[in-house]
């Protein structure tokens, strides 16, 4: 993992641990809507250094531009859009990631659930999601990119 993502990792653990401490019910609430916004882009941006990493070097850096140009927006990484990122680099990385995610219910519907929360907060619409919740979503994200690290070679 690059030191970018682990860095982002590290500075989310802090600010769980922070939210933790909250006793007021309405505050933990509006930093539970942050820390899910924060959690979807670290899927995102980890995809987008990722693949950065493993473009760099190994293609002409007209090829590296125009990857990291096509990858600089992506967002909504629901798992079928994150198959789809996968597989436009490699079937096997794709057939691997579905694979596991089939494999890992809770952490299909966690990033599925985390990114459909951070659409709605972006929206303005109510969400009904704890904070415990929030913190296996994030524990489920981190194992899904545990994974991706040996899937993207």
């Amino acid at each position: 993992m690059n030191y970018k993502t682990q860095q982002y990792i590290l500075q989310l653990d802090r600010q769980y641990e922070k939210v933790k401490q909250v006793e007021d019910d309405e505050i933990k609430s509006m930093l539970t809507k942050f820390l899910c916004v924060r959690t979807s882009g670290l899927l995102e941006n980890y995809i987008k250094s990722r693949i950065g990493d493993y473009t760099q070097g190994r293609v002409p850096k007209e090829v590296n531009r125009y990857i990291s140009q096509k990858f600089k927006d992506i967002t909504n990484l629901k798992c079928n859009r994150l198959k789809d990122v996968l597989d436009s680099f490699s079937n096997e990385w794709s057939e691997e990631f579905l694979t596991y995610i089939e494999e890992h219910e809770q952490q299909k519907n966690s990033i599925e659930s985390l990114i459909t929360n951070r659409h709605n907060i972006a929206h303005g619409q109510n969400v009904g999601m704890s904070f415990s919740i929030l913190e296996q979503y994030y524990e489920d994200v981190k194992a899904v990119i545990t994974k991706l690290e040996t899937i993207i070679r």
